[in-house]
């Protein structure tokens, strides 16, 4: 995560100035600069003011707290008539990829906000970008050309700026349906299951993410205690199959419970299409933007 003595310094040079230049422009001294850089000593509000507005950059990007460096109002988008159709999206996802497997993570970052500046929605993020990068990855880990390790700088990158997204996002609608989303017990990738409900939440669900490696008798009680319409499970490991049939079965016997939607996806079920007729389930999605409209579709019927 980026600290804001990180961030001064990557700004710094950016813009190729040495810290006395830096000192200069605020009227500090340079050893001062060289504290913060240092993470030693921390700006007052008046110096942060002046670093941002030098930098062209808003103080939540100049502390770490967000991934774009000007806040982003994305229904001015819309008025500006910015579509982001002319965004070259494989370009994207080579870019980010090659950001991520040499361990920058703040061009990655920037990466996202300039696309989410050119007129990307989260959704075209999310689908277009982080999905699409993140399994092109996932196979470079599978052939052994990658580290487990890079695998999950990956990962935990991703969440950072999804995360980092949705504090600046709000539900395009409110449907009257709850979902409950996780990962199944046991397994441990919960991004994709994570986007999902993200989307979900932006389709204006009221949307329940408890992620992974809960007890059945947990979603049980959580369903229950939430009054849950809809539950999706997420899996992509094949150890984990037996704990998705527990699920699947305790809910379908619960006596409160004869009501609810169930919705599988992952790799788990892209892979063993026969493991899908032995459950009882109501739906299966191959992919995050077929999860959503899937999701919408059982329950509007």
């Amino acid at each position: 995560m980026d600290t804001f003595a990180s961030r001064l310094r990557s700004l710094r040079k950016e813009k190729k100035l040495r810290q006395k230049d830096l000192a200069g422009a605020l009227g500090v001294a340079q050893t001062t600069i060289a504290n913060y850089e240092q993470n030693l000593r921390f700006p007052n509000q008046d110096i942060l003011n002046k670093l941002a507005d030098y930098f062209n950059v808003s103080i939540d990007y100049l502390l770490g707290r967000s991934c774009l460096r000007q806040p982003t109002n994305f229904t001015s988008f819309k008025n500006n008539h910015i579509t982001g159709e002319n965004i070259n999206y494989s370009k994207i996802i080579d870019s980010y990829i090659n950001y991520i497997l040499n361990g920058n993570q703040e061009s990655a970052r920037n990466l996202i906000s300039k696309t989410v500046v050119q007129g990307a929605t989260i959704k075209d993020i999310y689908l277009k970008v982080l999905e699409k990068a993140l399994k092109k990855i996932g196979y470079l880990w599978e052939l052994n050309k990658i580290d487990i390790s890079d695998e999950r700088l990956a990962s935990m990158t991703t969440l950072q700026i999804m995360s980092q997204l949705m504090c600046m996002c709000s539900p395009g609608g409110k449907l009257k349906y709850k979902a409950l989303c996780l990962s199944a017990y046991g397994e441990s990738h919960t991004i994709g299951i994570k986007m999902i409900s993200d989307l979900l939440y932006i389709k204006g669900f009221d949307v329940f993410y408890l992620g992974g490696n809960l007890p059945t008798s947990s979603v049980i009680k959580a369903i229950d205690s939430f009054r849950i319409d809809l539950l999706m499970i997420s899996a992509t490991m094949n150890n984990v199959s037996e704990s998705v049939k527990n699920l699947v079965n305790a809910v379908r016997t619960h006596s409160s419970l004869k009501h609810i939607k169930i919705m599988v996806g992952g790799q788990l079920f892209n892979n063993n299409k026969s493991l899908l007729k032995e459950l009882k389930i109501d739906g299966y999605a191959e992919n995050a933007d077929i999860a959503v409209k899937t999701a919408i579709s059982l329950l509007n019927k």
